[in-house]
């Protein structure tokens, strides 16, 4: 079917306006699992921003050192 609307160089019907997601995801997303992730982002951001930091000062000592 997609490829008779390709074929035609038409554009494929919309979904109707009660199309969920469930059909991307079959997966079903709880709460508990949104939360989870949250907080690996977080704590993913925490450890980059401390690594930079962390880089930004090395650089600092080492100008210092060369001057």
């Amino acid at each position: 079917m997609l490829l008779r609307f390709m074929n035609n160089g038409l554009r494929p019907p919309l979904p109707p306006p009660n199309f969920s997601f469930a059909f991307f995801f079959p997966i079903p997303i709880s709460f508990h699992f949104i939360i989870a992730l949250l907080d690996l982002l977080i704590f993913v951001a925490q450890k980059l921003i401390s690594t930079a930091l962390d880089f930004i000062q090395t650089c600092f000592r080492f100008s210092d050192k060369i001057q």
